[in-house]
């Protein structure tokens, strides 16, 4: 088929792995999950096939009987936490568990890589977080700003005002904290360095977008402007043509073919 010749042409083999990687990078979480809890049933499954027949002779305190006991402990050696409440005694079941240790830690790794993958910015999300994180702490700064100015002037008024010590040193240190933290989150915002080469980026987009919309702006004006004038002089020819001047009607057309050939082209 179609996928078979691709294959081919690009060097590669068209085989089940192939068909597992590629579900895989279209739906990881799914084929993950369906995977995982398929294993689960095999394993808890097995288990309780090999381990209830002791039960049967009497020959253990724990029940395999039930179903969900068998499924917890395939579940508690998948996820590598073992309570030991419930455990495998004979040989077959022993090794049941320890292809559930092994394929547990290995779907769990995946799962984990696939989580990473999900959350992880793309290039256009990366840009968009870094450049709202930076106006947020600009619209922190100002606020530290404002907060800065009103405690100075607040402290200027007492000053003025003569009051007591005991009120300027309130007000003085009102002062010092309203300085150090509009420093810190200046600090903060001088430090976000990555976000300079996105902020020219967008500027220098902008810039040439606004060039592209004046340049059709003045195209736009120069065209109206040769339409008005062709517009006045054929008025003015068909004036001259209605009083009978048939000369001065045609200097007027031979005037007026040059806007009409720039106009075409």
């Amino acid at each position: 088929g179609r996928s078979q010749r691709t294959c081919d042409i690009n060097g590669a083999e068209a085989n089940r792995l192939f068909a597992c990687k590629c579900l895989m990078r279209e739906y990881p979480m799914p084929v993950l999950m369906v995977t995982f809890f398929t294993f689960l049933l095999i394993t808890g499954n097995a288990l309780r096939t090999f381990e209830r027949p002791l039960e049967e002779i009497g020959d253990r305190t724990q029940t395999f009987r039930q179903f969900q006991n068998a499924i917890w402990c395939s579940l508690l050696t998948m996820t590598t936490v073992g309570y030991g409440d419930y455990y495998p005694v004979t040989g077959e079941g022993r090794i049941i568990a320890s292809l559930s240790a092994i394929g547990g830690v290995a779907l769990v790794s995946l799962m984990v890589v696939a989580i990473q993958q999900i959350l992880e910015f793309s290039p256009g999300e990366t840009r968009s977080f870094d450049i709202l994180r930076r106006l947020k702490v600009r619209k922190r700064v100002e606020k530290a700003a404002v907060g800065l100015v009103e405690v100075t002037y607040l402290n200027h008024k007492a000053q003025k005002m003569g009051c007591s010590s005991k009120r300027f040193d309130k007000c003085k240190t009102k002062v010092v904290r309203a300085t150090q933290l509009f420093a810190q989150r200046r600090r903060k915002l001088t430090s976000m360095t990555p976000l300079d080469a996105n902020m020219l980026f967008l500027r220098d987009q902008s810039e040439e977008m606004k060039t592209e919309i004046n340049h059709i702006r003045e195209e736009n004006q120069s065209i109206r402007t040769q339409f008005a004038t062709m517009n006045h002089k054929l008025d003015r020819l068909l004036m001259l043509m209605d009083h009978g001047s048939m000369s001065e009607a045609r200097e007027m057309s031979t005037m007026g073919s040059s806007p009409a050939s720039e106009l075409k082209t």
